[in-house]
């Protein structure tokens, strides 16, 4: 493909994309057309989708999908487990429960906590890190990359790449991080929020730009995100709607 002088090579790296049916996938898949509509070429880096095979998709004009299949979590083991040692119904048809979905002792508790750091996706990081830095000799360097989260080991994947290679990157906050209310206390421990505030500081103060969102339908609402400079939350509002082309020029420079 011939780079025009005024195009921007774009990383855009993010754990779900159409026709994922998770919400998020719809996020990246507009930033992706809103850059590539501005006439920049776009390579996305996301999951691969459950029987699909390994190769890229092309998703329409300047964009590329490159696929990358996720290190199974420990926690696919111990449900994996269970269901050997006949603690589950195997045959219910019904979804894995929830870890931890009653008090358990403590120790385990912090076992499981560092196990999430910084969730689930957490095997996503090393096959996305590897599939970026592959894409950066091929094109002879991309000049940004952008990480659109949760979940927030893509800003991991993303800080990992920024600092292996010093391209700019510009990391997209869509919900809180340390500050969501949504987390469940059961899968966290002191240990683990340490551990997760001190990532979320770096990422903050890594990234060139950084940018928080909220729904078009609450725009009184913002997004909340820790300051890499001092431990009070800062607030910025970036709504997500039909008009979000606007971002990545916002978000790039």
């Amino acid at each position: 493909m011939v780079h025009s002088p005024a195009a921007v090579r774009v990383l855009l790296l993010s754990d779900c994309f159409p026709p994922d049916p998770v919400v998020g996938s719809l996020r990246t898949a507009k930033i992706a057309g809103a850059l590539a509509e501005a006439g920049h070429q776009v390579q996305v880096v996301t999951s691969r989708l459950p029987g699909e095979v390994k190769g890229t998709r092309i998703a329409g004009r300047g964009i590329t999908i490159h696929t990358v299949r996720a290190i199974p979590h420990p926690r696919m083991a111990y449900l994996l487990a269970k269901r050997w040692l006949g603690r589950t119904d195997a045959s219910s048809g019904s979804p894995p429960p929830e870890l931890f979905a009653t008090a358990v002792p403590r120790w385990k508790r912090y076992l499981v906590s560092l196990f999430l750091l910084p969730d689930d996706r957490q095997g996503f990081i090393p096959p996305a890190v590897l599939a970026c830095l592959q894409i950066h000799r091929r094109c002879g360097g991309v000049d940004l990359v952008y990480t659109t989260a949760p979940p927030f080991s893509v800003h991991v994947a993303g800080l990992v790449f920024k600092w292996l290679t010093g391209v700019k990157w510009a990391a997209e906050f869509r919900d809180p991080w340390t500050d969501n209310p949504a987390r469940s206390f059961r899968l966290r421990s002191g240990l683990s929020d340490a551990i997760e505030r001190h990532l979320e500081r770096w990422c903050l103060k890594t990234a060139d730009s950084r940018t928080a969102g909220v729904q078009r339908s609450s725009p009184t609402r913002p997004a909340v995100c820790r300051s890499p400079q001092r431990d009070r939350p800062t607030r910025t509002a970036q709504p997500i709607g039909p008009d979000c082309q606007t971002v990545p020029n916002r978000a790039y420079g």
